[in-house]
């Protein structure tokens, strides 16, 4: 038999001179590279290589049946069972720091479609918002210009142009006095390092990419520190993660504690793409549940997000608020969640 590893092909196996198994051997697969004697290996092994072609173990038993054994229990190992899923982790967190400075480079517009539930528990479309998505100061802002898919009137559109530049001049002084933090309740990607167990579920395609999936639960007996914490440990997740950019393809949280308004079982899912070959934004989403404003009231909510319009923007303008000072750069709005 030729030991190459990489040699695609099929190999006999002989049992105690008995039986014959006839292995089709093939990359990324289990690869007997010796032969058997007399019912005993005469030298050699089983090599398991992946796709990076690293060799993960060798095994040698000394008897022919054990290796058609366990030749056939490694090969029904999937490839994906090898990874680890914190150094998937760290190289997606790694890459979506990069993916930022990109996704800061564009607008979109987002349709937000809000539905209520009738006594049938039927879903039913009550309104809808659009909003231009800007980033002011390196952070997302949401401006509003539709209802229900009209345009705003002259008024509201004044009141919008004041709010968004009342929020540029916001967080320009927060930034310059060094209490500016971007507050996100779900947490941040790095959180799942520190708070969460993280586990391998496998690989599943979305889209046409493959994707690894990483199912995230909170520590069992992690105590939060505090605020932050309490809420980043209400949810447990799952991401979907791209194998080949390691961008998220889409992300599901689902409500497990109760220190926020959602209740457990509420469900918020995120779908992304790669736009332009550029950077990897956000294209629909959905917060589906129930609300708790007080221990009676329990509302269902049902909210359908679609972004569209993605336009990129080479060169930053600026807004003035005062002679000779600028509040901070503003991607342009027109044409055309971060965590």
């Amino acid at each position: 038999m030729d030991p190459n590893p990489e040699k695609e092909g099929e190999v006999n196996a002989i049992v105690s001179g008995l039986n014959v198994t006839r292995f089709t051997l093939r990359r990324d697969r289990p690869v007997i590279v010796s032969r058997c004697v007399n019912g005993q290996f005469a030298g050699g092994g089983i090599v398991i290589r992946t796709s990076s072609r690293r060799a993960i173990a060798t095994f040698a038993p000394r008897g022919c049946i054990g290796i058609v054994v366990m030749l056939v229990l490694l090969a029904a190992l999937p490839l994906w069972a090898a990874e680890d899923p914190i150094e998937i982790l760290k190289g997606f967190i790694e890459a979506e720091t990069r993916n930022q400075e990109r996704a800061s480079q564009y607008t979109y517009v987002e349709q937000a479609d809000f539905f209520r539930f009738d006594k049938n528990s039927q879903p039913t479309k009550d309104r809808s918002e659009t909003h231009e998505i800007v980033f002011l100061e390196g952070e997302a802002y949401k401006k509003l210009v539709a209802r229900n898919e009209w345009p705003l009137d002259a008024k509201e559109q004044a009141l919008e142009e004041k709010k968004l530049r009342r929020v540029a001049e916001e967080r320009l002084r927060q930034r310059r006095s060094g209490l500016f933090y971007k507050y996100v309740s779900m947490g941040t990607y790095k959180d799942l390092l520190t708070l969460f167990d993280n586990r391998l579920l496998g690989e599943e395609e979305i889209r046409g990419r493959k994707a690894w999936v990483i199912g995230s639960t909170p520590k069992e007996g992690r105590a939060a520190a505090n605020v932050h914490e309490k809420e980043v440990l209400s949810f447990a997740q799952k991401l979907w993660i791209d194998e080949a950019d390691h961008q998220i393809l889409r992300s599901l949280y689902t409500v497990v504690g109760r220190h926020i308004v959602f209740i457990p079982g509420t469900t918020i899912t995120w779908e992304f793409e790669k736009i332009d070959e550029g950077a990897w934004l956000p294209i629909s989403g959905v917060i589906d549940g129930r609300l708790q404003f007080a221990r009676l009231i329990k509302p269902a909510v049902r909210t359908e997000y679609r972004n569209s319009r993605f336009q990129k923007f080479d060169v930053q303008s600026t807004i003035t608020t005062e002679p000779g000072e600028a509040a901070g750069p503003l991607v342009p709005a027109g044409g055309g969640q971060s965590h």
